[in-house]
Protein backbone atom coordinates (compact mmCIF):
# COMPACT_ATOMS: atom_id res chain seq x y z
CA UNK A 1 0.00 0.00 0.00
CA UNK A 2 1.37 3.63 -0.75
CA UNK A 3 2.09 5.85 2.22
CA UNK A 4 -0.27 8.33 1.20
CA UNK A 5 -2.99 5.53 0.90
CA UNK A 6 -1.89 4.13 4.07
CA UNK A 7 -1.48 7.84 6.01
CA UNK A 8 -5.41 8.57 5.33
CA UNK A 9 -6.16 4.98 6.11
CA UNK A 10 -5.11 5.43 9.72
CA UNK A 11 -6.47 9.09 9.62
CA UNK A 12 -9.79 7.67 9.09
CA UNK A 13 -9.67 5.14 12.11
CA UNK A 14 -8.43 8.37 14.73
CA UNK A 15 -5.17 7.81 14.87
CA UNK A 16 -4.09 11.52 15.67
CA UNK A 17 -1.80 13.70 13.23
CA UNK A 18 1.55 12.51 14.83
CA UNK A 19 0.35 9.16 15.49
CA UNK A 20 -0.93 8.80 11.43
CA UNK A 21 2.38 10.01 10.12
CA UNK A 22 4.70 7.86 12.73
CA UNK A 23 2.31 5.10 12.58
CA UNK A 24 2.78 5.14 8.92
CA UNK A 25 6.18 3.94 8.30
CA UNK A 26 6.65 2.50 11.97
CA UNK A 27 6.62 -1.43 10.82
CA UNK A 28 9.01 -0.32 7.78
CA UNK A 29 11.29 -0.07 11.07
CA UNK A 30 10.19 -2.77 13.32
CA UNK A 31 8.35 -0.81 15.81
CA UNK A 32 4.97 -2.25 16.02
CA UNK A 33 1.80 -0.33 15.61
CA UNK A 34 0.58 -0.36 19.52
CA UNK A 35 3.99 0.74 20.39
CA UNK A 36 4.21 3.54 17.57
CA UNK A 37 0.55 4.49 18.62
CA UNK A 38 1.58 4.80 21.92
CA UNK A 39 4.94 6.56 21.66
CA UNK A 40 2.80 9.56 19.28
CA UNK A 41 -0.33 9.31 21.37
CA UNK A 42 0.71 12.69 23.54
CA UNK A 43 2.23 14.32 20.36
CA UNK A 44 -1.24 15.08 19.09
CA UNK A 45 -2.81 18.68 18.87
CA UNK A 46 0.64 20.57 19.05
CA UNK A 47 2.30 18.57 21.61
CA UNK A 48 -0.13 17.56 24.25
CA UNK A 49 -2.76 19.25 22.47
CA UNK A 50 -1.09 22.53 24.25
CA UNK A 51 -1.32 23.74 19.95
CA UNK A 52 2.81 24.21 19.83
CA UNK A 53 4.51 22.13 16.99
CA UNK A 54 2.02 20.56 14.84
CA UNK A 55 2.57 16.88 15.83
CA UNK A 56 2.70 15.75 12.06
CA UNK A 57 5.69 17.55 11.92
CA UNK A 58 6.78 16.33 15.04
CA UNK A 59 6.58 13.23 13.74
CA UNK A 60 8.11 13.73 10.47
CA UNK A 61 11.17 14.48 12.54
CA UNK A 62 11.01 10.77 14.07
CA UNK A 63 10.61 9.40 10.96
CA UNK A 64 13.29 11.25 9.25
CA UNK A 65 15.69 10.28 11.95
CA UNK A 66 14.53 6.75 12.12
CA UNK A 67 15.87 7.19 8.31
CA UNK A 68 18.61 8.63 8.40
CA UNK A 69 20.51 8.28 11.75
CA UNK A 70 23.47 6.67 12.33
CA UNK A 71 22.10 6.19 16.09
CA UNK A 72 24.56 4.89 18.85
CA UNK A 73 26.85 4.22 16.36
CA UNK A 74 28.22 7.77 16.27
CA UNK A 75 28.24 8.29 19.84
CA UNK A 76 26.49 11.49 18.79
CA UNK A 77 28.74 13.16 16.70
CA UNK A 78 25.89 13.22 13.64
CA UNK A 79 23.80 15.32 16.02
CA UNK A 80 24.14 18.44 13.72
CA UNK A 81 23.63 16.52 10.51
CA UNK A 82 20.25 15.41 11.92
CA UNK A 83 19.36 19.23 13.08
CA UNK A 84 19.98 20.42 9.48
CA UNK A 85 18.14 17.52 8.11
CA UNK A 86 14.78 18.06 10.17
CA UNK A 87 15.28 21.96 9.54
CA UNK A 88 15.56 21.66 6.26
CA UNK A 89 12.55 18.87 5.99
CA UNK A 90 10.44 21.44 8.34
CA UNK A 91 11.11 25.12 6.34
CA UNK A 92 9.49 22.88 3.03
CA UNK A 93 6.29 22.29 5.45
CA UNK A 94 6.35 25.85 6.40
CA UNK A 95 6.90 26.94 2.82
CA UNK A 96 3.84 25.58 1.62
CA UNK A 97 1.72 26.17 4.70
CA UNK A 98 3.19 29.08 6.48
CA UNK A 99 4.04 27.88 10.14
CA UNK A 100 4.78 24.15 11.90
CA UNK A 101 2.93 25.45 14.90
CA UNK A 102 -0.56 23.86 15.43
CA UNK A 103 -2.19 26.95 16.79
CA UNK A 104 -1.48 29.25 13.50
CA UNK A 105 -2.20 25.91 11.03
CA UNK A 106 -5.90 25.26 12.65
CA UNK A 107 -6.62 29.02 12.11
CA UNK A 108 -5.47 28.67 8.86
CA UNK A 109 -7.42 25.61 8.13
CA UNK A 110 -11.02 25.75 5.94
CA UNK A 111 -12.85 22.97 4.06
CA UNK A 112 -10.17 22.94 1.85
CA UNK A 113 -6.93 22.66 3.79
CA UNK A 114 -7.18 20.35 7.16
CA UNK A 115 -5.31 18.30 9.51
CA UNK A 116 -5.38 15.53 7.21
CA UNK A 117 -3.64 17.82 4.59
CA UNK A 118 -1.02 18.82 6.94
CA UNK A 119 -0.59 14.85 7.51
CA UNK A 120 -0.42 14.01 3.56
CA UNK A 121 2.05 16.92 2.94
CA UNK A 122 4.57 15.37 5.94
CA UNK A 123 4.38 11.94 4.30
CA UNK A 124 4.93 13.44 0.60
CA UNK A 125 7.77 15.18 2.07
CA UNK A 126 9.15 12.84 4.10
CA UNK A 127 8.75 10.40 0.24
CA UNK A 128 10.66 12.90 -1.64
CA UNK A 129 13.08 13.53 1.05
CA UNK A 130 16.54 13.40 -1.16
CA UNK A 131 18.19 10.47 1.11
CA UNK A 132 21.29 11.69 -1.19
CA UNK A 133 22.16 14.42 1.45
CA UNK A 134 22.02 11.28 4.20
Amino acid sequence: MNKLKKAKELRSQGYNCSQTVFCTYAEDFGIDLKTAWKLTEGLGGGFGNRQGLCGAVNAMGMVLGLMTSSGLASGGAQKKEMYERVNQITERFIEKNGSELCAVLKAGNSEHRSCTDLILDCVELIESYDKTKQ
